[in-house]
């Protein structure tokens, strides 16, 4: 269900990075990489930015080891490291990616808001929700961008 309105929380993309869905590079089945140990990194906002990741598939039981950061997301959308995230979608205007399942229904339920607000005294531009594209924020394209939201969701 989609609220009406939508009251930022000033969430940031850190919020969804202890459980990301990948797809398996053996078997193309929905894995999961999850956070397991903290490396020697500094704590930023109750996250730290280097952590031991491990993924494992349930589908054909690969599971793989890796040390990563979170600034190296920031240049490789619709990647997590070299694996690629299981929750996107290519639409007409571009494509739609999420980390896991909450993080798609947070950002289904932003989009679908009738009424977006947020206090920019507080949140600026430093947020998630300021910095998805144009294209998706627009409400000429809400339809769409719920349609294909809903197809990774029924997936």
């Amino acid at each position: 269900m989609i609220e009406r309105f939508n009251i930022d929380q000033n969430d940031d993309l850190w919020r969804w990075l202890h459980t990301i869905n990948v797809r398996c590079p053996s078997c193309d089945a929905n894995a999961v990489s999850v956070a397991v140990k903290a490396r020697a990194g500094k704590v930023i906002d109750d996250y730290l930015d280097l952590c031991d990741r491990i993924i494992i598939c349930a589908q054909c039981a690969y599971s793989d080891h890796a040390a990563w950061s979170v600034w190296g997301y920031a240049h490789q959308p619709g990647t997590f490291g070299e694996y690629e995230l299981w929750f996107q979608v290519d639409t007409p205007q571009g494509t739609i990616h999420a980390f896991n399942r909450e993080h798609l229904s947070t950002i289904r339920n932003f989009i679908g808001a009738d009424l977006r607000e947020r206090d920019f005294q507080q949140t600026r531009n430093n947020n998630y929700f300021s910095r998805l594209p144009k294209w998706m924020k627009s409400s000429k394209n809400r339809d769409m961008v719920l349609k294909h939201i809903d197809k990774i969701l029924a997936a």
